[in-house]
Protein backbone atom coordinates (compact mmCIF):
# COMPACT_ATOMS: atom_id res chain seq x y z
CA UNK A 1 0.00 0.00 0.00
CA UNK A 2 3.00 2.55 0.64
CA UNK A 3 4.37 1.99 -2.64
CA UNK A 4 0.88 2.87 -4.58
CA UNK A 5 0.64 6.32 -2.63
CA UNK A 6 2.98 8.42 -4.96
CA UNK A 7 0.69 7.74 -8.05
CA UNK A 8 -1.88 9.58 -6.85
CA UNK A 9 0.18 12.72 -5.86
CA UNK A 10 1.68 13.16 -9.52
CA UNK A 11 -1.32 13.00 -11.26
CA UNK A 12 -2.65 15.69 -8.74
CA UNK A 13 0.36 17.39 -9.39
CA UNK A 14 0.08 17.38 -13.49
CA UNK A 15 -3.43 18.09 -13.55
CA UNK A 16 -2.88 21.27 -11.04
CA UNK A 17 -0.22 22.71 -13.51
CA UNK A 18 -2.51 22.07 -16.43
CA UNK A 19 -5.25 24.16 -15.32
CA UNK A 20 -3.11 26.88 -14.61
CA UNK A 21 -1.63 26.92 -17.46
CA UNK A 22 -5.24 26.98 -19.02
CA UNK A 23 -6.37 29.74 -17.01
CA UNK A 24 -3.33 32.16 -18.05
CA UNK A 25 -4.25 31.32 -21.92
CA UNK A 26 -7.68 32.07 -21.30
CA UNK A 27 -6.83 35.39 -20.19
CA UNK A 28 -4.60 36.65 -22.53
CA UNK A 29 -7.06 35.53 -25.23
CA UNK A 30 -9.61 38.02 -23.87
CA UNK A 31 -7.09 40.54 -23.62
CA UNK A 32 -6.13 40.64 -26.80
CA UNK A 33 -9.90 40.17 -28.28
CA UNK A 34 -10.83 43.44 -25.86
CA UNK A 35 -7.74 45.76 -27.46
CA UNK A 36 -8.80 44.65 -31.00
CA UNK A 37 -12.37 45.80 -30.82
CA UNK A 38 -11.49 49.11 -28.81
CA UNK A 39 -11.93 51.97 -30.73
CA UNK A 40 -9.10 53.90 -32.38
CA UNK A 41 -9.69 57.23 -30.74
CA UNK A 42 -9.16 55.17 -27.51
CA UNK A 43 -6.15 53.70 -27.99
CA UNK A 44 -3.29 55.28 -26.27
CA UNK A 45 -0.46 57.00 -28.60
CA UNK A 46 3.02 56.60 -27.40
CA UNK A 47 4.43 60.43 -27.05
CA UNK A 48 7.18 61.30 -29.71
CA UNK A 49 9.98 62.73 -27.65
CA UNK A 50 12.54 65.47 -28.52
CA UNK A 51 11.13 65.41 -32.26
CA UNK A 52 10.30 68.28 -34.58
CA UNK A 53 6.72 68.27 -35.53
CA UNK A 54 7.21 68.14 -39.28
CA UNK A 55 9.60 66.13 -41.13
CA UNK A 56 11.15 66.94 -44.58
CA UNK A 57 10.04 64.33 -47.02
CA UNK A 58 13.10 62.08 -48.21
CA UNK A 59 14.05 61.99 -51.88
CA UNK A 60 12.86 59.13 -53.67
CA UNK A 61 15.37 56.46 -54.64
CA UNK A 62 16.92 56.13 -58.48
CA UNK A 63 15.52 51.85 -57.94
CA UNK A 64 16.49 50.23 -61.49
CA UNK A 65 13.73 48.89 -62.54
CA UNK A 66 14.94 45.09 -62.90
CA UNK A 67 15.51 45.54 -58.67
CA UNK A 68 13.80 42.29 -57.42
CA UNK A 69 13.23 40.65 -60.62
CA UNK A 70 15.90 37.75 -60.44
CA UNK A 71 18.62 39.59 -62.97
CA UNK A 72 21.40 41.04 -61.58
CA UNK A 73 22.19 45.15 -60.91
CA UNK A 74 24.33 46.86 -63.14
CA UNK A 75 27.39 48.06 -61.60
CA UNK A 76 29.22 51.27 -62.34
CA UNK A 77 32.11 51.19 -64.41
CA UNK A 78 34.49 53.40 -66.10
CA UNK A 79 34.12 53.45 -69.65
CA UNK A 80 36.53 52.93 -72.35
CA UNK A 81 34.86 55.12 -74.86
CA UNK A 82 36.35 58.46 -75.97
CA UNK A 83 34.91 61.73 -74.06
CA UNK A 84 31.03 63.08 -74.20
CA UNK A 85 31.32 65.85 -77.04
CA UNK A 86 31.63 68.84 -75.61
CA UNK A 87 30.90 72.18 -76.81
CA UNK A 88 33.61 74.19 -78.98
CA UNK A 89 36.06 72.80 -81.41
CA UNK A 90 38.04 70.17 -79.75
CA UNK A 91 39.92 67.06 -81.53
CA UNK A 92 41.48 63.52 -80.60
CA UNK A 93 44.48 61.78 -82.39
CA UNK A 94 44.59 58.61 -81.20
CA UNK A 95 48.19 57.73 -82.39
CA UNK A 96 50.51 60.46 -83.23
CA UNK A 97 53.39 58.04 -83.98
CA UNK A 98 53.95 55.98 -87.36
CA UNK A 99 56.46 53.69 -87.60
CA UNK A 100 57.48 52.35 -90.66
CA UNK A 101 59.72 49.47 -89.97
CA UNK A 102 62.45 49.15 -92.52
CA UNK A 103 62.34 50.34 -96.22
CA UNK A 104 65.16 50.13 -98.50
CA UNK A 105 67.07 53.15 -99.67
CA UNK A 106 64.70 55.17 -102.68
CA UNK A 107 60.75 53.95 -101.21
CA UNK A 108 58.66 56.57 -100.26
CA UNK A 109 56.46 55.96 -96.86
CA UNK A 110 53.13 57.14 -97.12
CA UNK A 111 50.77 57.29 -93.82
CA UNK A 112 47.50 59.10 -93.05
CA UNK A 113 47.43 60.30 -89.60
CA UNK A 114 43.29 60.00 -88.32
CA UNK A 115 41.77 63.13 -86.33
CA UNK A 116 38.43 62.59 -84.70
CA UNK A 117 36.57 65.48 -83.97
CA UNK A 118 35.31 65.39 -80.09
CA UNK A 119 34.23 68.57 -79.95
CA UNK A 120 30.44 70.47 -81.05
CA UNK A 121 31.59 72.29 -83.89
CA UNK A 122 33.87 71.65 -87.18
CA UNK A 123 37.26 71.21 -87.14
CA UNK A 124 39.17 73.11 -89.78
CA UNK A 125 42.70 72.01 -90.63
CA UNK A 126 44.15 75.43 -91.32
CA UNK A 127 48.08 73.77 -92.49
CA UNK A 128 49.84 71.06 -92.80
CA UNK A 129 53.87 70.92 -93.14
CA UNK A 130 56.91 69.27 -91.76
CA UNK A 131 60.35 70.26 -90.55
CA UNK A 132 62.49 69.13 -93.63
CA UNK A 133 61.85 68.91 -97.76
CA UNK A 134 62.28 64.74 -97.43
CA UNK A 135 58.92 64.91 -95.92
CA UNK A 136 55.23 66.47 -97.58
CA UNK A 137 52.04 66.48 -96.94
CA UNK A 138 49.47 64.96 -98.97
CA UNK A 139 45.60 66.45 -99.75
CA UNK A 140 44.37 66.25 -96.13
CA UNK A 141 40.38 66.55 -95.01
CA UNK A 142 39.93 70.36 -94.38
CA UNK A 143 36.93 70.22 -92.38
CA UNK A 144 36.35 67.68 -90.07
CA UNK A 145 32.00 67.51 -88.61
CA UNK A 146 31.33 66.46 -84.81
CA UNK A 147 31.82 62.70 -84.79
CA UNK A 148 33.52 62.57 -87.54
CA UNK A 149 37.06 61.34 -88.65
CA UNK A 150 39.50 63.30 -90.99
CA UNK A 151 42.84 62.15 -92.14
CA UNK A 152 45.97 63.77 -93.15
CA UNK A 153 48.24 62.18 -95.39
CA UNK A 154 52.46 62.69 -94.96
CA UNK A 155 55.09 61.23 -96.96
CA UNK A 156 58.58 60.87 -96.77
CA UNK A 157 60.57 59.94 -99.31
CA UNK A 158 63.98 58.10 -98.47
CA UNK A 159 66.29 58.82 -101.56
CA UNK A 160 69.78 59.92 -100.23
CA UNK A 161 69.02 58.70 -96.31
CA UNK A 162 69.91 56.16 -94.54
CA UNK A 163 70.08 54.07 -91.21
CA UNK A 164 67.60 55.33 -88.24
CA UNK A 165 65.02 58.15 -89.62
CA UNK A 166 62.74 60.36 -87.61
CA UNK A 167 60.75 63.00 -89.32
CA UNK A 168 58.38 66.00 -87.58
CA UNK A 169 55.10 67.08 -88.92
CA UNK A 170 53.01 69.96 -87.99
CA UNK A 171 49.29 69.78 -88.29
CA UNK A 172 47.64 73.48 -87.27
CA UNK A 173 43.72 73.36 -86.23
CA UNK A 174 41.15 75.57 -85.35
CA UNK A 175 41.18 74.21 -81.95
CA UNK A 176 41.94 77.68 -79.60
CA UNK A 177 42.84 74.94 -76.91
CA UNK A 178 45.64 72.86 -78.82
CA UNK A 179 46.06 74.97 -81.96
CA UNK A 180 49.23 72.70 -83.15
CA UNK A 181 49.32 68.97 -83.32
CA UNK A 182 52.56 67.02 -83.98
CA UNK A 183 52.90 64.21 -85.31
CA UNK A 184 56.40 61.62 -86.34
CA UNK A 185 57.32 59.15 -88.89
CA UNK A 186 60.30 56.95 -87.83
CA UNK A 187 61.97 54.05 -89.16
CA UNK A 188 65.30 52.36 -90.96
CA UNK A 189 66.11 53.03 -94.25
CA UNK A 190 67.83 50.17 -95.48
CA UNK A 191 71.22 50.42 -97.79
CA UNK A 192 73.45 48.13 -99.67
CA UNK A 193 76.13 49.24 -97.23
CA UNK A 194 76.46 51.68 -94.57
CA UNK A 195 79.58 53.58 -92.84
CA UNK A 196 80.72 52.84 -89.49
CA UNK A 197 80.03 55.84 -87.41
CA UNK A 198 77.05 57.17 -89.74
CA UNK A 199 78.83 60.62 -89.99
CA UNK A 200 82.04 60.47 -90.98
CA UNK A 201 80.83 62.81 -93.46
CA UNK A 202 80.28 65.65 -91.20
CA UNK A 203 82.75 68.42 -90.34
CA UNK A 204 80.34 70.52 -88.39
CA UNK A 205 82.52 73.88 -88.27
CA UNK A 206 85.68 74.82 -89.66
CA UNK A 207 86.75 78.16 -88.19
CA UNK A 208 90.43 77.79 -89.54
CA UNK A 209 90.78 78.34 -93.29
CA UNK A 210 94.30 76.30 -92.93
CA UNK A 211 92.99 73.45 -91.14
CA UNK A 212 93.51 69.81 -92.00
CA UNK A 213 91.10 67.48 -90.76
CA UNK A 214 91.02 64.01 -90.73
CA UNK A 215 88.14 61.43 -90.52
CA UNK A 216 88.22 57.87 -90.90
CA UNK A 217 85.42 55.20 -91.14
CA UNK A 218 84.53 51.81 -92.23
CA UNK A 219 81.80 50.79 -94.81
CA UNK A 220 80.35 47.05 -94.67
CA UNK A 221 77.76 45.35 -95.93
CA UNK A 222 73.92 44.63 -95.44
CA UNK A 223 73.48 42.16 -97.74
CA UNK A 224 74.76 38.71 -97.55
CA UNK A 225 76.08 38.45 -101.11
CA UNK A 226 79.30 39.63 -101.43
CA UNK A 227 79.46 43.69 -102.85
CA UNK A 228 81.63 44.68 -105.66
CA UNK A 229 81.91 48.41 -104.01
CA UNK A 230 83.90 50.70 -106.64
CA UNK A 231 84.39 54.54 -106.06
CA UNK A 232 83.51 56.69 -108.76
CA UNK A 233 85.84 59.68 -110.57
CA UNK A 234 84.39 62.86 -108.39
CA UNK A 235 83.16 64.99 -111.34
CA UNK A 236 83.64 68.02 -108.90
CA UNK A 237 87.56 69.27 -109.07
CA UNK A 238 87.23 72.15 -106.54
CA UNK A 239 86.31 70.29 -104.11
CA UNK A 240 86.99 71.22 -100.60
CA UNK A 241 87.73 67.88 -99.14
CA UNK A 242 90.15 64.62 -100.36
CA UNK A 243 89.26 61.10 -100.44
CA UNK A 244 91.18 57.83 -99.72
CA UNK A 245 88.96 54.11 -100.27
CA UNK A 246 90.90 50.95 -99.98
CA UNK A 247 89.33 47.22 -99.45
CA UNK A 248 89.40 45.47 -96.12
CA UNK A 249 87.96 42.25 -96.68
CA UNK A 250 86.46 41.10 -99.68
CA UNK A 251 82.94 42.16 -100.73
CA UNK A 252 82.22 42.60 -97.44
CA UNK A 253 84.20 45.05 -95.77
CA UNK A 254 86.12 48.86 -97.10
CA UNK A 255 87.95 51.58 -95.46
CA UNK A 256 87.48 55.50 -96.05
CA UNK A 257 89.51 58.34 -95.19
CA UNK A 258 88.11 62.15 -95.45
CA UNK A 259 90.36 65.03 -94.96
CA UNK A 260 90.02 69.04 -95.89
CA UNK A 261 91.58 70.69 -98.62
CA UNK A 262 93.10 74.40 -97.45
CA UNK A 263 92.50 76.95 -97.74
CA UNK A 264 88.52 76.59 -97.17
CA UNK A 265 86.75 79.14 -98.38
CA UNK A 266 83.94 80.87 -96.25
CA UNK A 267 80.41 79.32 -96.39
CA UNK A 268 78.91 75.70 -97.15
CA UNK A 269 81.23 72.90 -97.66
CA UNK A 270 79.88 70.04 -99.64
CA UNK A 271 81.03 66.97 -101.80
CA UNK A 272 79.32 63.75 -103.15
CA UNK A 273 81.22 60.62 -103.69
CA UNK A 274 79.36 57.84 -105.40
CA UNK A 275 80.26 54.28 -105.09
CA UNK A 276 79.10 51.58 -107.37
CA UNK A 277 77.97 48.39 -105.55
CA UNK A 278 76.90 46.28 -108.68
CA UNK A 279 73.87 45.24 -106.39
CA UNK A 280 70.19 45.37 -108.53
CA UNK A 281 68.67 46.60 -105.71
CA UNK A 282 70.67 49.86 -105.02
CA UNK A 283 73.15 49.90 -107.70
CA UNK A 284 75.01 53.33 -106.58
CA UNK A 285 75.89 54.54 -102.95
CA UNK A 286 76.89 58.21 -102.14
CA UNK A 287 78.76 58.97 -99.06
CA UNK A 288 77.55 62.86 -98.49
CA UNK A 289 80.62 65.09 -96.87
CA UNK A 290 79.26 68.64 -95.36
CA UNK A 291 81.03 71.50 -93.55
CA UNK A 292 80.65 75.06 -92.83
CA UNK A 293 82.86 77.78 -92.38
CA UNK A 294 81.92 80.89 -90.91
CA UNK A 295 82.82 84.21 -91.79
CA UNK A 296 85.09 86.27 -89.24
CA UNK A 297 82.12 88.32 -87.94
CA UNK A 298 78.59 85.76 -88.36
CA UNK A 299 75.74 85.56 -87.04
CA UNK A 300 74.17 82.63 -85.62
CA UNK A 301 71.49 81.85 -86.83
CA UNK A 302 72.07 82.73 -90.31
CA UNK A 303 68.38 82.94 -90.74
CA UNK A 304 65.37 83.56 -87.95
CA UNK A 305 62.31 81.62 -88.23
CA UNK A 306 59.38 82.60 -86.57
CA UNK A 307 56.04 80.78 -85.89
CA UNK A 308 52.83 81.55 -87.59
CA UNK A 309 51.37 83.02 -84.42
CA UNK A 310 53.81 84.11 -81.39
CA UNK A 311 52.58 82.64 -78.09
CA UNK A 312 54.83 84.28 -75.64
CA UNK A 313 57.32 87.03 -75.15
CA UNK A 314 60.02 84.81 -74.97
CA UNK A 315 62.84 86.25 -76.77
CA UNK A 316 64.31 84.62 -80.29
CA UNK A 317 67.50 84.85 -79.93
CA UNK A 318 70.60 85.86 -82.37
CA UNK A 319 74.19 85.31 -81.69
CA UNK A 320 76.94 87.27 -83.51
CA UNK A 321 80.15 85.40 -83.17
CA UNK A 322 83.55 86.21 -82.95
CA UNK A 323 85.55 83.72 -85.01
CA UNK A 324 88.58 85.58 -85.61
CA UNK A 325 91.25 87.14 -83.24
CA UNK A 326 90.48 90.96 -83.86
CA UNK A 327 87.59 92.10 -81.49
CA UNK A 328 84.83 94.74 -82.76
CA UNK A 329 82.01 96.25 -81.53
CA UNK A 330 78.14 96.13 -82.52
CA UNK A 331 76.48 99.68 -82.72
CA UNK A 332 73.31 98.85 -83.61
CA UNK A 333 70.80 96.09 -84.22
CA UNK A 334 67.38 97.29 -86.12
CA UNK A 335 64.19 95.23 -87.53
CA UNK A 336 62.28 96.75 -90.97
CA UNK A 337 59.11 96.10 -88.42
CA UNK A 338 57.83 98.71 -86.12
CA UNK A 339 56.23 95.46 -83.64
CA UNK A 340 59.29 93.49 -83.75
CA UNK A 341 62.54 95.14 -81.08
CA UNK A 342 66.21 94.41 -81.16
CA UNK A 343 68.04 94.03 -77.23
CA UNK A 344 71.69 93.88 -78.16
CA UNK A 345 73.54 92.17 -75.12
CA UNK A 346 77.34 91.92 -74.70
CA UNK A 347 78.49 88.05 -74.82
CA UNK A 348 82.34 87.53 -74.47
CA UNK A 349 83.91 88.11 -77.58
CA UNK A 350 80.52 88.46 -79.58
CA UNK A 351 76.83 89.97 -78.71
CA UNK A 352 73.40 88.51 -78.00
CA UNK A 353 71.03 90.18 -79.88
CA UNK A 354 67.25 89.27 -78.06
CA UNK A 355 64.01 89.72 -81.03
CA UNK A 356 61.08 90.08 -79.35
CA UNK A 357 57.63 90.30 -80.50
CA UNK A 358 53.87 90.85 -79.00
CA UNK A 359 52.12 88.29 -78.06
CA UNK A 360 49.63 87.18 -80.83
CA UNK A 361 52.14 89.18 -83.77
CA UNK A 362 51.72 86.88 -87.11
CA UNK A 363 54.45 87.46 -89.60
CA UNK A 364 53.14 88.57 -92.84
CA UNK A 365 55.96 88.75 -94.97
CA UNK A 366 59.47 88.36 -94.33
CA UNK A 367 61.87 90.75 -92.54
CA UNK A 368 65.17 92.04 -92.03
CA UNK A 369 67.25 92.07 -88.81
CA UNK A 370 70.50 94.65 -89.95
CA UNK A 371 73.90 94.38 -87.22
CA UNK A 372 75.94 97.39 -87.65
CA UNK A 373 79.08 97.16 -86.45
CA UNK A 374 82.41 98.95 -86.46
CA UNK A 375 84.43 96.29 -88.17
CA UNK A 376 85.93 97.88 -91.27
CA UNK A 377 85.57 94.71 -93.19
CA UNK A 378 82.04 93.55 -92.17
CA UNK A 379 80.14 96.55 -91.25
CA UNK A 380 76.78 95.22 -91.73
CA UNK A 381 75.54 91.55 -91.26
CA UNK A 382 71.89 90.84 -92.17
CA UNK A 383 69.38 88.02 -90.92
CA UNK A 384 66.32 87.16 -92.54
CA UNK A 385 63.10 86.75 -90.28
CA UNK A 386 60.56 84.14 -92.08
CA UNK A 387 58.35 81.51 -91.80
CA UNK A 388 58.18 77.72 -93.80
CA UNK A 389 56.58 77.90 -96.45
CA UNK A 390 54.04 74.67 -97.13
CA UNK A 391 55.24 71.95 -98.98
CA UNK A 392 52.98 69.46 -100.61
CA UNK A 393 49.97 69.46 -101.97
CA UNK A 394 47.32 72.22 -101.13
CA UNK A 395 44.01 71.09 -99.20
CA UNK A 396 40.43 69.86 -100.17
CA UNK A 397 38.42 73.83 -101.09
CA UNK A 398 35.23 72.16 -99.99
CA UNK A 399 33.38 72.29 -97.59
CA UNK A 400 32.14 68.95 -96.23
CA UNK A 401 34.40 67.30 -99.49
CA UNK A 402 36.30 65.17 -96.60
CA UNK A 403 32.61 62.83 -96.17
CA UNK A 404 32.59 62.33 -100.06
CA UNK A 405 36.59 62.46 -101.20
CA UNK A 406 39.76 60.33 -100.23
CA UNK A 407 42.61 62.35 -99.18
CA UNK A 408 45.49 61.41 -100.75
CA UNK A 409 44.71 61.14 -104.31
CA UNK A 410 45.41 63.92 -107.07
CA UNK A 411 42.03 65.96 -108.12
CA UNK A 412 42.41 64.27 -111.13
CA UNK A 413 41.06 61.01 -110.02
CA UNK A 414 38.85 61.72 -107.26
CA UNK A 415 35.77 61.46 -109.75
CA UNK A 416 32.45 59.46 -109.46
CA UNK A 417 32.57 56.52 -111.31
CA UNK A 418 28.74 55.75 -112.34
CA UNK A 419 26.94 52.59 -111.84
CA UNK A 420 27.44 50.19 -115.41
CA UNK A 421 23.97 49.66 -116.74
CA UNK A 422 22.89 46.46 -118.07
CA UNK A 423 22.94 46.60 -122.48
CA UNK A 424 19.50 46.93 -123.38
CA UNK A 425 17.54 43.45 -124.61
CA UNK A 426 15.73 43.33 -127.68
CA UNK A 427 11.51 42.63 -127.23
CA UNK A 428 10.30 39.13 -126.75
CA UNK A 429 8.01 38.59 -129.00
CA UNK A 430 4.61 36.82 -127.99
CA UNK A 431 4.65 32.85 -127.58
CA UNK A 432 8.66 33.02 -127.82
CA UNK A 433 10.41 31.64 -125.34
CA UNK A 434 11.71 33.41 -122.64
CA UNK A 435 15.46 33.40 -123.30
CA UNK A 436 17.15 32.71 -126.31
CA UNK A 437 20.33 31.76 -128.18
CA UNK A 438 22.66 34.58 -128.89
CA UNK A 439 22.99 35.48 -132.30
CA UNK A 440 26.86 34.00 -133.88
CA UNK A 441 28.13 36.54 -136.24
Amino acid sequence: MRRNMPIPRQKARCVTVSAVIAAVISLTTAAIAQTATQPASTQPVMPRLNRPATRPARPLRNIPPNRGLGRPEPVATQSASPPAPVSGANYFCENSLFDWGEVWQGANVTHRFPIKNTGGTTIEILNAKAECHCTVPGNFDRYIEPGQTGFVPFTFRSAGMGQKIEKHAYITLNDPKRPRLTVTLKGVVKTVVKSVPNDVGNFAIVNNPNAEIVREADIVSNVDEPVALELLPSKNQNSPFDIEFSELEAGKKWHVKLKTKPPLPEGSLRAAYRFKTGHNRIPLWTLNVSGFRPKRIAAKPINLRFPEVVASTKPFLVNIENHGKTDFKVLSAEIDDPDLKAEVQPDGKGYKINVTAPVGYKLTKSRKLTVTTDDAEIPKIEVAIYIPKEQGLPPLPAKGAAATQRAGLPPATRRAIPLRQPAARPAVPPGAPATQPASTP
